[in-house]
C-alpha cells in the first residue's frame, strides 16, 4: 500500500497566534488529494497541514511510531505533507526548521504538496538559505479536480440547464462572489461603488466568518487607497456611500460556511451576466501594509466560471493568466484588456481591473455582439480542456525517476 499510514492520517490544525483555537490533530478517514495523487511510485507517510508551525507543534513522534520515523530516516519511505487547500510560502522554512533540522528528517525524503504554482522557487531559496538539499515540491490542483467532479455530477443529473453568452438583454453585466472580507475584495467593491458600476453586477459581500462589515473595514479601504492618489480621491469623494453599503447577498445569506463546491443553484447567475470577476485568495505582493502572499493560487473561484463557460477577469497576483495558459486554457485578450496581469503595483493593478469592468459594462451594441461571439469560442475551448483533464499535480523540481527507496524491511 503506497500510503503506509492510510488508517492513521491526520490534518494538523494549528493557529498563528497563541490564545486562538487550540491546536489539534484531526483524524482523516480519507483524503481527497489521494484521488489525484496516489503515490504508487513509492511508499509514503501522508499528512495534511495548514500553517508553518504544524510540525513544531506536532512533531512526528506524536503521529508516527519510532520504527516508522526510522524508516523515513533510512530512506526506505518518504514523508508526504500536503499544505491542504493553501498556498502559504512560509511553510517551506517551517519544514526545514522543524522536520529537517530539529527532527533529523532528510530533506530529500520530504515531498511537499502545495496549491502555489510558485512553490519550486521558494524551495530553491530555502535550500540555499539553510545550505541543505532541496525538499521535493509538487504543485497540486485539488480545486480544479473538485470543481470538475462537481460539474460532471451536474451534467450527469441533467442540471446543466444554463446557457451562457446568449445575445439578449442582461439584468446584470457581471458576477462577483465574495465571502471573507479580504482587503482586496473590499477595496474592489468600494471601487465599483465609486465608479458607479456596483449595481450593474451580481455581487456578494455580507457578514462571513470573519465578522467584518463596511464600518469596520473602512480604515483598510482608506489606508490602502492612500497609497495611490487616484484611488484616494475616489474613496474620499464616495466615503459616505461606501460606508453605508448594506450587506450584499446573492444565492444565500450564509457566507459563514465555505462553499468551495460548484452548486447548480447558482446557474442562473451565470446565465444572467456575461462575465465574471474572480476575486482570488491572494492579491498583495508589495504589501501596502498587508501581509504579502505572492503565490499564484488557483482556487475554485477561478475554475467555476471556466466550468460554466463564462469569460473572466482574475483579481489576483501578477502572472496568473500565464499559469492558466500553461495548463492549456485560453484567456480573453483582446476582448478583455488583460494588461492588468502584468502590473506589479497592487493598487495600479486593482484600478486597471476596476476600469476594465466599467468598460465591459458599457460596451456598445456592436462591441457587445463581438464580445459574445469571440468569447464563446474561448469558453468552449476552456470547458473542453477542463472537463477532459486527468492530470492535477505537477512535480516542480524533480521527476519520478528520483523517487527511489531501499528495500522495505519486514515489520
Amino acid at each position: 500500500m503506497p500510503v503506509l499510514n492510510m488508517h492513521r492520517m491526520y490534518y494538523l490544525f494549528t493557529m498563528r497566534n497563541e490564545g486562538q483555537d487550540e491546536p489539534k490533530l484531526e483524524r482523516r478517514v480519507g483524503a481527497g488529494a489521494l484521488a489525484i495523487r496516489n503515490f504508487n511510485e513509492a511508499p509514503v507517510y501522508y499528512f495534511e497541514f495548514r500553517l508553518a508551525n504544524a510540525f513544531k507543534v506536532f512533531p512526528l513522534t506524536r503521529t508516527l511510531f519510532p520504527t516508522e520515523i526510522k524508516r523515513i530516516k533510512n530512506k526506505q519511505a518518504y514523508l508526504a505533507v500536503n499544505n491542504s487547500h493553501e498556498a502559504f510560502h512560509d511553510v517551506v522554512d517551517g519544514i526545514y526548521e522543524s522536520l529537517v533540522i530539529e527532527q533529523g528528517i532528510p530533506a530529500e525524503q520530504i515531498i511537499l504538496l502545495s496549491e502555489s504554482a510558485d512553490i519550486g522557487s521558494v524551495i530553491e531559496e530555502s535550500a540555499k538559505k539553510y545550505n541543505l538539499p532541496k525538499i521535493k515540491g509538487e504543485w497540486i490542483l485539488q480545486f480544479e479536480w473538485n470543481t470538475q467532479m462537481c460539474r460532471r455530477i451536474m451534467l450527469r443529473e441533467k442540471r446543466d440547464v444554463v446557457e451562457t453568452l446568449v445575445s439578449k438583454e442582461y439584468s446584470k453585466k457581471f458576477l462577483n462572489f465574495n465571502r471573507r472580507w479580504r482587503p482586496h475584495r473590499v477595496q474592489l467593491v468600494a471601487l465599483m461603488k465609486s465608479l458607479g458600476i456596483l449595481d450593474q453586477g451580481h455581487v456578494s459581500l455580507g457578514e462571513a466568518d470573519d465578522h467584518n462589515n463596511w464600518g469596520r473595514m473602512w480604515h483598510w479601504i482608506k489606508f490602502l487607497g492612500s497609497h495611490n492618489p487616484e484611488m484616494n480621491e475616489l474613496f474620499e469623494k464616495h466615503e459616505n456611500s461606501i460606508i453605508s453599503l448594506p450587506p450584499l447577498y446573492l444565492d444565500t445569506p450564509n457566507l459563514v460556511d465555505n462553499k468551495a463546491d460548484l452548486d447548480w443553484t447558482t446557474n442562473y447567475l451565470y446565465a444572467d451576466s456575461y462575465f465574471s470577476v474572480v476575486t482570488e485568495t491572494n492579491f498583495y505582493t508589495n504589501t501596502l501594509g498587508v501581509a504579502a502572499q505572492p503565490g499564484r493560487f488557483l482556487s475554485e473561484k477561478t475554475f467555476k466560471p471556466i466550468s460554466m463557460k463564462h469569460p473572466f477577469i482574475i483579481v489576483s497576483v501578477p502572472g496568473m493568466l500565464d499559469k492558466l495558459r500553461e495548463l492549456g486554457y485560453k484567456t480573453f485578450s483582446p476582448w478583455i484588456d488583460e494588461s492588468y496581469d502584468l502590473e506589479l503595483d497592487d493598487n495600479k493593478r486593482l484600478l486597471k481591473i476596476a476600469k476594465e469592468i466599467k468598460r465591459l459594462c458599457n460596451l456598445s451594441p456592436s462591441e457587445f455582439n463581438v464580445f459574445l461571439r469571440e468569447c464563446k469560442k474561448i469558453t468552449d475551448h476552456n470547458f473542453d480542456t477542463f472537463i477532459n483533464k486527468n492530470k492535477f499535480f505537477y512535480r516542480v523540481n524533480y521527476d519520478e525517476s528520483e523517487l527511489t527507496i531501499d528495500t522495505l524491511p519486514k515489520v
